[in-house]
């Protein structure tokens, strides 16, 4: 059995019961397992199902964005899209877990700030190594007359 715990603000929690921690998410005491895992709702449910939804087509766009490159380009955008998939990656499958299970682990949040840590770290790789972020930006005078005759 575990003893007691409390939230600031909220009232003392014992062995199976649950504590609103915010709109869609509970936190539970379990004492089974020994730890504290937090349950879903209807809204906490919707929340992730939407999250899941807006990761899976940032991963999908990146892979149009990788397999329409040109082979030169193709090796520049390599690695910014691996860490892409990376961050993603991690992102998508604690998403799933936590959709397919109805709770959140205490270690989701130590894989989510891994993945995305990593996935940066790859990505600001790439954008040093292939200096993605040295570019020129020409404008025509044809540009600049349009634009003063549209104001």
């Amino acid at each position: 059995m575990l003893p007691a715990f409390c939230l600031p603000g909220r009232p003392c929690v014992r062995d199976n019961a649950a504590v609103d921690v915010c709109k869609g998410v509970h936190l539970v005491a379990n004492s089974d397992a020994g730890s504290m895992a937090t349950t879903l709702d209807v809204w906490g449910k919707l929340f992730f199902s939407c999250t899941l939804s807006v990761w899976s087509l940032s991963w999908s766009a990146a892979e149009s964005l990788y397999r329409g490159a040109t082979p030169p380009m193709r090796q520049t955008l390599r690695l910014l899209v691996t860490g892409l998939f990376f961050a993603l990656t991690c992102q998508i499958v604690t998403s799933s877990y936590i959709l397919l299970f109805g709770i959140i682990h205490p270690s989701h949040p130590l894989v989510s700030a891994a993945g995305f840590l990593g996935g940066q770290t790859i990505m600001a790789f790439a954008l040093v190594r292939h200096r993605l972020l040295d570019s020129s930006i020409y404008i025509s005078r044809y540009v600049v007359y349009r634009s003063f005759t549209l104001l």
